[in-house]
């Protein structure tokens, strides 16, 4: 998933119901975050349906403890797990009890999996996610330049002298 669809999932109310977060550019993703929460947790709700979990010792049960809380007064609960560990070693049992409990995820929860240091390599193993009607973002860090260079190319392409636009 890009973040392009991410933003026309979070603006067309059609969040699934796992994503898996990671890269460099925590400013975007911790924004994208805020934005699927707007949509999915009323603000006076946010204590009964929003869950935030930041450890690298957490266990699967802790995870699936929170998501199996039912939502209160709301359609949806939100659950960010950071910086789990869990997807460091794709071969342990934790990895393979989160993986069987994400395969039949309630309909009602949203859990966000954010690991910092993520190896792109392994986004291969996590295609599971995608499978099952998820999301995996890469946050990717793109440098100025890059931006600016697209820019000038796509205006200088449409805008150059030799155009019919001129």
């Amino acid at each position: 998933m890009t973040i392009e669809e991410l933003n026309r999932a979070i603006k067309s109310y059609t969040i699934p119901r796992v994503f898996f977060f990671f890269g460099e550019e925590t400013y975007l993703l911790e924004n994208k975050i805020k934005s699927i929460k707007d949509k999915i947790v009323p603000k006076d709700l946010v204590s009964f349906n929003f869950s935030y979990l930041n450890s690298d010792k957490i266990t699967p049960d802790e995870i699936i403890e929170a998501a199996e809380i039912f939502p209160q007064v709301s359609d949806r609960r939100l659950v960010v797990v950071k910086n789990s560990g869990l997807f460091s070693n794709l071969t342990t049992g934790n990895f393979k009890s989160i993986k069987e409990y994400i395969l039949n995820l309630p309909e009602y929860v949203c859990l966000i999996f954010w690991e910092d240091g993520f190896d792109p390599k392994k986004v291969k193993s996590m295609k599971f996610i995608e499978e099952c009607g998820g999301g995996i973002v890469n946050f990717e860090y793109y440098p100025l330049y890059y931006c600016f260079d697209q820019w000038l190319f796509i205006h200088w392409t449409i805008h150059s002298p030799t155009s019919s636009v001129w």
